[in-house]
């Protein structure tokens, strides 16, 4: 049990560090605040779908569990809808959410036919 936390705590440290690294870069090339987030969470949709379908558990607890829910978070996604929204962007808000739902539905399965290519 200890060495199953220990994997996803190492990997939830990981993918917040990516996370946080990679959506500060995308931010100094583009203005809307928003777009970073949704490759984040898209790209994370992506590799999720492929790791769902070529790891095994272990594996899985570490990068899923671990790297990914820390890469990819729900709560990020709301609190930048939600100030669109209060900005009185509304365009941008639902266009925000409909790239991050759909996007992210549509790269998991995408991610999940390359992974049973893979496997």
């Amino acid at each position: 049990m200890f060495k199953t936390l220990f994997f996803i705590a190492f990997g939830g440290f990981l993918g917040a560090t990516c996370r946080f690294l990679i959506i500060n870069y995308l931010k100094g090339k583009w203005n809307k605040s928003f777009l970073p987030t949704i490759i984040v969470n898209i790209s994370g949709s992506f590799i999720l779908g492929v790791l769902a379908e070529t790891v095994g558990s272990s594996i899985y607890t570490f990068l899923g569990i671990g790297f990914l829910g820390a890469y990819t978070t729900f709560s990020t996604l709301v609190v930048e809808a939600c100030k669109l929204y209060k900005l009185r962007r509304k365009k941008d808000c639902v266009i925000y959410l409909v790239a991050s739902f759909i996007g992210g539905i549509i790269f998991c399965l995408i991610g999940v036919l390359v992974g049973k290519l893979i496997h």
